[in-house]
């Protein structure tokens, strides 16, 4: 029992107590998730966006994914695309490819500056690396179209072959 209070269980995830003593940046990331969705406490996306904040610091890319979304949308946090662009970044280098898809999202319909198919399939091809079906099959459509790269038929066919096979889209 003692090892178990010691490590912050059974104290509340909003304490400052639990925040200063939360070392597992998975675990970090699921108070947020559950702040986010409400479920378990009261919505909040500030505190989910401090609480995924918090879980990137220790490590985690996937919670510096969530946070830029909480940027990009204004959930929680002051609506900011150029934090949000320098989070997907780190995020998707530190190898979420959620922040790599969502790049590669991003130049290619050229929502935050002007469209860059180029840096598209190259932030898709970064997803690609991780597995992330989305990634496989819009990188595939790059390929198929010849858009941003060299039209390729049979690596199309790969990476969309390799998406379909995860039940994407």
């Amino acid at each position: 029992v003692r090892s178990v209070r010691r490590r912050g269980a059974g104290v509340r995830p909003d304490s400052l107590g639990t925040w200063r003593r939360c070392r597992h940046a998975r675990a970090a990331c699921g108070v947020a998730e559950m702040y986010s969705m409400g479920q378990g406490t009261q919505q909040d996306d500030a505190k989910a966006a401090t609480w995924y904040e918090r879980s990137f610091s220790l490590g985690w890319p996937h919670a510096g994914y969530m946070l830029a979304l909480s940027y990009l949308h204004g959930l929680g946090v002051n609506k900011n695309t150029s934090v949000a662009m320098n989070l997907l970044r780190d995020a998707a280098n530190k190898g979420s490819p959620h922040a790599a898809y969502e790049l590669g999202a991003i130049c290619h319909k050229g929502l935050v500056s002007q469209r860059d198919a180029i840096q598209a399939a190259k932030w898709f091809a970064k997803g690609c690396e991780k597995g992330h079906a989305p990634s496989q099959y819009y990188l595939g459509m790059m390929y198929y179209k010849g858009d941003g790269v060299p039209a390729d038929k049979e690596k199309a066919f790969r990476l969309m072959r390799a998406a379909a096979e995860q039940n994407e889209p």
